[in-house]
């Protein structure tokens, strides 16, 4: 899947291109009123772990398991081939 910027409510880095599974985690933090900054205190992870995460295509099952716990959605929401 080719990469996208993210602009959604300037919570992204600018010109920094966010996979699939960035473009839905930022959906939710939308949603939610969440910054990047509040996930990665929420997740225990510094903002740039989160930055990271954003560009990844792929995450832990872990990982998955507790961003879909906290943005109330499911793991196969956030990475449908997981």
């Amino acid at each position: 899947m080719s990469a996208t910027v993210a602009n959604s409510a300037g919570r992204a880095r600018k010109g920094k291109p966010v996979s699939e599974l960035g473009r839905r985690i930022l959906e939710r933090l939308e949603s939610k009123g969440w910054s990047q900054s509040r996930l990665a205190r929420e997740l225990g992870v510094s903002a740039q772990a989160v930055s990271g995460v954003l560009r990844q295509s792929y995450i832990s099952a872990p990982l998955a398991l507790r961003l879909s716990d906290l943005l109330g959605v499911t793991v196969k929401y956030l990475a449908p081939d997981f």
